[in-house]
């Protein structure tokens, strides 16, 4: 037991300790305000979302910020058709395009095609339709944890391997 109380084990499991640490705290923190309430019947609780919505069912095509009720969300989430979430005029919303289904009911779905690439078949309507308003300046998509932190960890990694290399050399 004496053995892995030396500097060159004692290193390693603090670093673990310390990982497995930093990395409970920030799952922990994401997935904090995620779980959907439920209630006793074992019911799902939604709540409304706000989005960005192209109508596809109107003449001309229109685009407008909504609030989708939760009955809406419901069904966006049980066909699990989700978009990703962007940030648009410094709100966070989800882009959604609003159509007809087969039987004639309105339906939401998810944007699968980049609304910030400068010459997709959305960007060019909008700016066709508000040629003076800037509406897709400000919109970005938010980065997920590796693409923020990513380069961070990679420095921690050749830290800690050579720390180990340097403990490690007799």
């Amino acid at each position: 037991m004496e053995a892995f109380l030396t500097p060159q084990y004692l290193i390693i499991f603090g670093a673990g300790i310390l990982i497995f640490g930093i990395w409970f705290f920030l799952h922990r923190r994401k997935t904090k305000n995620q779980k959907p309430a439920i209630l006793k019947d074992g019911e799902v609780v939604y709540k409304p979302i706000d989005a960005r919505v192209f109508d596809r069912t109107t003449i001309p095509f229109r685009t407008y910020n909504e609030t989708i009720p939760p009955a809406s969300v419901k069904a966006i989430i049980e066909s699990k058709h989700l978009s990703r979430q962007l940030i648009f005029m410094g709100k966070k919303v989800f882009p959604f395009f609003k159509v007809r289904d087969a039987q004639n009911n309105i339906v939401y779905e998810a944007v699968t095609e980049p609304l910030n690439v400068k010459h997709s078949p959305i960007t060019l309507h909008n700016e066709m339709q508000h040629p003076y308003v800037p509406i897709l300046d400000d919109v970005s998509i938010d980065k997920s944890f590796m693409q923020k932190y990513g380069h961070l960890l990679l420095w921690a990694g050749i830290i800690a391997f050579l720390i180990v290399m340097v403990v490690s050399n007799k």
